[in-house]
């Protein structure tokens, strides 16, 4: 059994010179809501995830280098009714694994004094993540079909969802340190979003 894994192995990697990546497409549409208000500065991007040992295998084969692990394809806000549209196409060896980032900043917290510090560079946004079904990617440059996510209001709390709470180009914890003055309303804000406290 090792054996026939080994030469099915051998197999694999004497014939990837011969595998092309081909260009795939999608299409996504939905509309954001915040309650009875539009979501006008969420960011909303497609990724892909890459298999790193097939892309690796592929990459050494012919010889190119700047393995990324994940791709970014397309990058949008919603318009003015909360609406937004992604038309992508990129290509890839292995069928394209999307996923989709969504920013947003809706039911902002103001626990605990945050208007005194958020002029100090501080941004928090609402952040979660979710599949984009396999059967809406196509190859060729045009999605043939469309996948429509409906009307998401942006109030719920996803299950996965995080807190990215930022000061400048730094993270979380580099907040703490560069104003510990504002640790303890900090560590509070991201307590009571973890407890559901709104």
């Amino acid at each position: 059994m090792l054996q026939l894994l080994l030469l099915l192995l051998f197999w694999l990697l004497a014939n990837f010179q011969l595998l092309e990546s081909r260009m795939q497409a999608v299409k996504i549409r939905g509309i954001f809501q915040c309650g009875a208000e539009i979501p006008h500065n969420a960011t909303i991007e497609l990724w892909d995830e890459d298999e790193p040992l097939i892309n690796f295998v592929h990459e050494f084969f012919n010889q190119k280098k700047g393995i990324n692990p994940d791709d970014k394809l397309f990058t949008t806000h919603p318009n003015t009714d909360g609406s937004f549209e992604i038309s992508a196409m990129h290509e890839e060896l292995t069928k394209l694994s999307l996923y989709m980032v969504v920013y947003h900043q809706c039911e902002h917290l103001f626990h605990f004094k945050y208007n005194q510090f958020k002029d100090r560079e501080f941004q928090r946004w609402r952040r979660f993540i979710f599949r984009i079904p396999g059967q809406y990617v196509n190859d060729g440059e045009e999605a043939i079909k469309v996948f429509d996510l409906g009307t998401w209001n942006l109030q719920f709390k996803f299950m996965d969802e995080e807190l990215i709470i930022s000061c400048g180009e730094t993270n979380f914890k580099h907040c703490l340190s560069k104003y510990p003055e504002y640790s303890p309303y900090l560590e509070l804000l991201w307590k009571n979003f973890n407890l559901g406290i709104w």
